[in-house]
């Protein structure tokens, strides 16, 4: 039972792995086989992928999501060669460039692999979607090789499954958000930063897939402390005793230069993993953060910069990205504690409401419960390559929390920890299964075939739970057939120059190709936006009433009485919906 529950030993500071029947490794010396993993890894894959076609095939409605229409139009223009630039404009971002503008709001890598898609499928949804499921597929697959590695292969197989049949990561599959790809890249990096111990090159390995995962989240950035202080921790020499030389005189002298030199080699186990950490990342990360530079004068800038200031009461929701101001962020926060702790206290309280929802963690209840009861079980001596990496994963998490409640609470983008929830529940009942038989004094193959049938009917209770809804609801007419008419008006009507002012401005950016630009806070805005861009038309559609709520009140005076006029503008056409379009004189 021992032999198959084990997974892998690190050997001391050097972390040299030893060889045991069902891990990772294997024994020194020992011809390389990877056709057990291999063959793992391509099954899982390949039935990931079986089964995410099914789901979009019934399920797919297009990009219904605005953020997702925005990232396919940065990504035909990537795909197009003009480069990362934003066709979806807001007034904010005016304040900074102006038209043609650079991408200064997403995170680069998405859009990227969006446009390798959109080169082979053309630039339609299902580009989009398809890319979403590449990364469904291949995050199951590393989903297995992360519990194999951790774990054995029986827990592995079953954390796959329940990532495979998961309906929040494969709704988020099809949606053309970045979800998928951040599942992905952080299962990967992962991989890659627990392998860091058993490699001198590691570490470097381990930023390399750091930066690559910036290049996806910005957040990932915030996880960069806690992996160092993991490769510290696994790599470190053990402390040895302080030796009694049994001699009164000298022996100080010797004893301390002896803790010295300990001192020394821990000191060098933290600092020389951390450059090689550090130089991965900037060998992935640089390009992107030199451009910023270029750009801003700061390698990290981003729109998001901003929000910190959103959702309090002098900027309620996303309302400062309709202004074209520039605030001082820190002063803000300084001088508005009040609004600051009112927005913390809200982003708690939808926290702690979702916690246990698997809206929010991406697996079905009994396998979260079973998550946490991990956290305090005896893992380490059965498993010990997971050894240091349950605090490493905590760490994340809360430090992710820290820093999006004062930013903006968002409770999708804790879908990244999905499969680690998964991995960790199954061990645990790996653990607990193993634990029970073992009193039992069956032998090691009776107790192993047992553990492995429970794991599975566990498996099959916390897949039925979160079984993926192949039929949902449709939200109503998709935005492109809902305003084909206008989208075409405005192309017939705009240069390939000229900017859109509209409440639903992502849908003139991808579907019409042309520059729009974020309702502005105010109609009397208009002219400041109008002096910052080329402004050729305005649509205010029939969602007015209802989709701005972080507007100003009076654009729905303008929608309701229908001015004939309105700076510079005129009304051109009034759509059968009531939707208004005014053109530039």
């Amino acid at each position: 039972m021992e032999r198959f529950g084990r997974s892998r030993e690190l050997k001391g500071g050097a972390g040299r792995a030893r060889g045991v029947r069902s891990g990772a490794g294997r024994r020194a010396g020992a011809p390389l086989r990877l056709s057990v993993p291999l063959l793992g890894v391509l099954a899982v894959a390949a039935f990931a992928l079986c089964f995410w076609h099914s789901y979009y095939d019934s399920a797919f409605m297009g990009l219904i999501y605005n953020d997702a229409q925005d990232y396919a139009s940065i990504a035909r223009n990537v795909a197009s060669g003009r480069g990362l630039i934003s066709q979806y404009l807001t007034p904010l971002s005016l304040a900074h460039f102006g038209v043609p503008q650079p991408d200064v709001w997403r995170a680069p890598l998405w859009p990227l692999l969006l446009a390798a898609f959109q080169r082979v499928f053309g630039f339609i949804d299902e580009a989009s979607a398809l890319a979403g499921g590449f990364c469904f597929a291949a995050g199951a697959a590393l989903t297995f090789l992360l519990g194999r590695r951790w774990f054995n292969t029986p827990v592995a197989l079953a954390a796959a499954a329940l990532c495979a049949f998961s309906g929040q990561l494969l709704s988020f599959s099809i949606s053309g958000l970045t979800e998928p790809l951040a599942v992905l890249l952080m299962a990967g990096w992962l991989y890659l930063l627990t392998a860091a111990p058993l490699s001198p090159w590691g570490p470097f390995l381990a930023g390399l897939g750091g930066g690559v995962f910036y290049l996806a989240r910005y957040n990932a950035l915030l996880f960069f402390l806690p992996a160092l202080v993991y490769l510290w921790w696994v790599r470190r020499p053990r402390r040895e005793p302080r030796p009694d030389l049994g001699a009164p005189f000298g022996a100080g002298r010797k004893g301390d230069a002896l803790q010295g030199a300990a001192g020394g080699r821990r000191r060098a186990a933290f600092a020389a993993p951390a450059a090689l950490f550090v130089l991965g990342f900037l060998l992935a990360a640089g390009p992107w953060l030199w451009r910023n530079c270029a750009l801003t004068g700061n390698p990290f800038f981003s729109l998001q910069q901003y929000e910190p200031v959103m959702f309090t009461r002098t900027y309620p929701e996303y309302s400062l990205y309709r202004r074209a101001e520039i605030v001082d962020v820190a002063g803000f926060l300084l001088s508005h504690l009040e609004e600051v702790g009112e927005k913390v206290a809200a982003g708690w309280g939808e926290f702690a409401g979702g916690f246990w929802k698997p809206e929010f963690t991406g697996v079905a209840l009994p396998v979260f419960i079973l998550f946490l009861l991990s956290l305090a079980l005896p893992l380490d001596a059965s498993f010990p390559a997971q050894r240091g990496v349950r605090p490493l994963l905590i760490s994340c998490f809360l430090l992710q929390l820290a820093a999006l409640l004062p930013l903006h609470y968002i409770p999708r983008l804790f879908i990244i920890f999905a499969p680690l929830y998964a991995i960790y529940a199954c061990g645990a009942v790996w653990q607990l299964a193993a634990g029970g038989l073992r009193l039992l004094r069956l032998p090691a193959v009776s107790a192993a075939v047992l553990a492995a049938a429970l794991l599975a009917a566990f498996t099959i209770s916390g897949v039925r739970a979160n079984y993926p809804d192949f039929h949902p609801e449709p939200p109503g007419p998709h935005p492109r057939s809902l305003r084909a008419e206008a989208i075409s008006d405005v192309r017939r009507a705009l240069s390939p120059d000229r900017v859109v002012v509209s409440d639903s401005g992502h849908i003139f950016a991808w579907y019409g190709e042309r520059y729009a630009l974020k309702l502005p806070y105010s109609p009397a805005d208009l002219p400041e936006v109008a002096r910052l861009a080329p402004v050729g038309a305005l649509f205010l559609s029939n969602w007015i009433t209802w989709n701005s709520p972080d507007a100003d009140p009076a654009w729905v005076e303008v929608y309701l009485s229908r001015p004939p006029a309105l700076h510079g503008l005129r009304l051109a056409k009034v759509y059968p919906d009531g939707s208004l379009l005014y053109l530039a004189d």
